[in-house]
């Protein structure tokens, strides 16, 4: 079975409620089941999300001292697939962000899980 394998090499923990984030900064996103399973099985390894008029600011923050526009650093992503109330999720680590001016992209650099929660 995948996720048993997953649960073995990574050793995430399991359950919303047992993985204390107060101390982090979660981005929070939701994705199709297609690319979710590609996350935790780890054939996908970064997470793009293009920059819009409404997720300016869920993405960027302006710097009141120089009033320049800067990335949002985030410590980890909470990945839930789609908008259901009982729906897969996880906790995936941000090793790096990126932006692609060309592309308006924001680029997730994603490590280890951290949590895994199975419907």
């Amino acid at each position: 079975n995948v996720k048993e394998r997953i649960l073995e090499e990574h050793n995430p923990v399991k359950g919303l409620a047992t993985f204390d984030t107060s101390k982090l900064k979660v981005l929070t996103l939701n994705i199709k089941d297609v690319y979710f399973q590609e996350i935790v099985k780890g054939y996908k390894k970064q997470e793009f999300r293009e920059i819009k008029p409404t997720t300016i600011n869920k993405y960027t923050y302006i710097d009141p001292k120089d009033g320049k526009r800067w990335l949002k650093h985030y410590d980890v992503i909470r990945f839930y697939v789609g908008y259901q109330r009982d729906r897969e999720s996880a906790l995936i680590e941000v090793l790096n962000i990126e932006f692609d001016r060309d592309a308006n992209m924001i680029i997730y650099s994603l490590g280890k899980i951290f949590q895994l929660d199975p419907k």
